[in-house]
């Protein structure tokens, strides 16, 4: 072979070395990328919309069954709320204790007892939620007396076919029912109950 044709075989050999070499950098450099790439963008978990001691599963007992005495999950309902809108048990299950009770404006006891149970619940803020469930009165009845409740966490609610008092078992009114975050009976009273009573239970089913 002459020594032009040794040059020139050399140089090709040079030539393909250096691109074999830019190939490898080159797949190296895309492979590196592609890993970073896959692990900044993988997936974080959502945190929950609930925080501190009210974390807690819809029902957090499911051996406990659906009923209207204590110790049984509390049945849902769903009823119109005298400003409008409507308002279910579920809405505060696992979310926050409820405080229910179940009255009528021609009773005196009950309409006796609505600010007496308004002024202890003005004590907590919306560390639970106090729900009058009105017995088949109109919507403008209700309302009045919504209208003089400004004490966050009350809420009146209307109950036109009277489904309620047959749905947690109340043989008279008032009839007030202390249930837990997980939606669990912790006491039930009939009648009049006193400030320290009421307090009593609400304390019951605070976490």
């Amino acid at each position: 072979m002459s020594g032009s044709g040794a040059s020139t075989g050399l140089k090709l050999i040079l030539a393909a070395v250096i691109v074999i070499a830019l190939l490898g950098a080159a797949f190296w450099a895309g492979n590196k990328a592609l890993k970073k790439d896959t692990t900044t963008t993988s997936p974080t978990m959502t945190q929950t919309p609930f925080t501190t001691a009210y974390d807690a599963s819809p029902i957090v007992n499911p051996s406990a069954k659906v009923g209207n005495r204590v110790g049984d999950i509390a049945p849902d309902f769903r009823l119109p709320n005298a400003k409008g809108g409507s308002v279910s048990l579920s809405d505060y299950r696992g979310f926050r204790p409820v405080v229910l009770n179940i009255w009528k404006s021609d009773c005196k006891v009950c309409v006796d007892l609505l600010p007496v149970m308004e002024r202890v619940q003005s004590r907590y803020g919306e560390q639970y939620f106090t729900l009058f469930v009105n017995r088949m009165e109109s919507q403008g009845v209700v309302a009045s007396y919504a209208d003089r409740s400004n004490v966050a966490g009350v809420r009146y609610i209307l109950d036109p076919a009277d489904t309620m008092i047959h749905l947690m078992g109340a043989s008279e009114i008032p009839h007030t029912i202390f249930i837990k975050a997980d939606g669990t009976i912790a006491s039930i009273k009939t009648g009049a109950i006193s400030e320290q009573d009421i307090e009593a239970g609400v304390k019951s089913i605070l976490p």
